[in-house]
């Protein structure tokens, strides 16, 4: 349940919301991901082609498979997290540092 709102953190940019409303959506950030609205770039012939800024949120993942790289994108309206693949030299989504729980060792 609202996996995807415990990865969106309820920021604010010049004083409006980053991410709208929606009845669906829980924004809680309890995963501690922070995810913004930032959308995704395209690349084509040298050209960035950004899509999606206020309405999604893509990242990579960790998982790769030879060029294919897997992201998640996190969508304003929905519940849910969709996983895709793109071709790294292609697309251009957002990149999460995640630490090693020190305390684990």
């Amino acid at each position: 349940e609202n996996v995807a709102g415990r990865l969106m953190v309820d920021a604010y940019f010049n004083g409006e919301r980053m991410w709208e409303y929606w009845p669906k959506v829980d924004v809680d950030n309890a995963k501690g991901m922070n995810l913004i609205p930032s959308g995704y770039g395209v690349i084509a012939d040298e050209q960035y082609d950004f899509e999606g800024l206020n309405e999604y949120a893509t990242a990579w993942t960790s998982s790769a498979h030879e060029e294919q790289m897997k992201y998640i994108s996190v969508y304003v309206s929905e519940p849910d997290v969709f996983i895709g693949a793109a071709h790294k030299h292609s697309f251009a989504a957002s990149v999460r540092c995640v630490r090693e729980n020190a305390s684990a060792e």
